[in-house]
């Protein structure tokens, strides 16, 4: 916008910029406790860090093996096929419990064209993943290890669309990921020091009112700010904390009230020692338990922290029982389920999205039946007001999505205000 020419106020509830993007620097590693992954495929996320000077580079050294952990025995990802505990169907048996949604998903997707899945073409798929996965053959085994760490946060109020799309997404995407030199926090960090005007955190959107000529921002605290044209970039949970005049479209309202976000909760700990080479296991772990996954953190190819990564409904169980217990249920259920790490790993930190009221959960998916009409009404501009964010973007997905999705609002702005002035 700034490009264009106008005047841009920039307000942030939060006493940083990012939002979902947050690289913890306090952490060993400095992981990434939102925005994770630069995929193969984000070409405007890459060019716009390029742009800004940023250095984005490959992730290395990622672990190919983990350990799992299910129906109360321990085994290695290259043992489960063979493995007692594995008490999948035939047909499933030698897919990781990580993999199995996929094995549903890739097998004949209908959605020939990365939008497809949003214009309403493929409607009658649009139906809870359950009753897809049941009629595609999967055992009642597989559905149960499917709804662990999901990615959703429940496989039966999710759409099967939705995981189509996904696997689309993921087919096609590439294999190689990137992240920024220094953190991906660093991309609207920079972005923000590069703005004529400062970001105004510390701000909370209460009221969003639009007049014949101008819109009005009012702010927790009483004080408001008045703009020729507002672009909305909240996730749907805090919207609806926003008192929009005048209302939006029935079907927009719809969107804003019921659009489910993934609940995901994070534990960082830090390993004493390291425990796995006692038991020989690799320290990444994929479990049927309250702790669900463990990747390992590495910094020069050492492994310097430990996260524990829990989606869904088991992320939701520990949010409401507060970080303290959270972390100690964690640490307690790992001690049990691998014995090698009792006594031997500390709390770093918590990290909530499904508990954030500023987020809501980590990011949009969508439930059964919310696809059938398609997503048109989600983000059309209403007046002066204009819709933003990684929730309305249709082809891309994450940070990807968050910046074209920006760039089409900018586009839509631009043209309401002023169609005549020579660019």
């Amino acid at each position: 916008l700034e490009s264009f020419g106008f005047d841009v106020t920039v307000l942030e509830a939060r006493d940083r910029v990012g939002g979902r993007v947050l690289t913890l620097r306090d952490v060993p590693g400095a992981p990434e406790a939102g925005g994770n992954a630069i995929g193969e495929r984000y070409l405007r996320v890459r060019a716009l860090a390029e742009q800004l000077g940023l250095r984005v580079i490959p992730v290395t050294g990622v672990d190919r093996d983990v350990t799992l952990h299910v129906n109360g025995t321990s085994v290695s990802g290259a043992d489960w096929a063979a493995s007692s505990a594995n008490r999948l169907a035939p047909a499933e048996r030698t897919r990781l419990p990580s993999m199995l949604t996929g094995l549903y998903s890739g097998r004949n997707n209908p959605m020939s064209t990365a939008t497809a899945w949003a214009d309403g073409s493929l409607a009658t798929h649009d139906v809870p993943m359950t009753t897809a996965l049941r009629a595609a053959g999967a055992s009642d085994e597989a559905l149960r290890l499917m709804n662990v760490a999901a990615n959703t946060n429940d496989i039966a109020t999710t759409s099967w669309l939705w995981a189509l799309r996904e696997d689309n997404r993921r087919t096609t995407g590439g294999a190689q990921v990137f992240r920024i030199d220094g953190g991906n926090a660093r991309l609207p960090e920079t972005m923000a020091q590069a703005l004529r005007r400062p970001v105004e955190t510390g701000q909370r959107v209460e009221a969003i009112t639009q007049r014949d000529a101008d819109v009005v921002v009012r702010l927790a605290g009483g004080s408001s700010r008045t703009a020729e044209a507002v672009i909305c970039t909240l996730p749907m949970p805090a919207l609806r904390e926003v008192t929009l005049s005048p209302e939006p479209p029935t079907a927009q309202r719809t969107w804003i009230d019921t659009l489910p976000y993934t609940a995901i909760t994070q534990v960082y700990l830090r390993p004493r020692t390291p425990f796995w080479e006692t038991d020989g296991l690799p320290p990444s772990m994929w479990t049927d338990t309250g702790f669900e996954r463990v990747f390992a953190l590495r910094d020069s190819g050492r492994i310097v922290a430990l996260v524990a990564w829990i989606d869904g409904r088991g992320a939701q169980a520990l949010d409401a029982r507060g970080e303290r217990a959270t972390a100690e249920t964690v640490i307690r259920t790992m001690a049990r389920v691998r014995p090698a790490s009792a006594g031997q790993v500390e709390l770093l930190h918590v990290q909530s999205w499904g508990d954030d009221a500023l987020a809501g959960g980590a990011y949009a998916h969508y439930a059964p039946g919310q696809l059938r009409s398609g997503t048109a009404s989600l983000s059309t501009p209403q007046g002066r007001l204009f819709f933003a964010g990684e929730h309305t973007a249709v082809v891309a997905a994450g940070m990807e999505g968050a910046v074209t999705s920006g760039e089409v609002a900018a586009e839509a702005a631009r043209a309401r205000l002023d169609t005549t002035r020579n660019w």
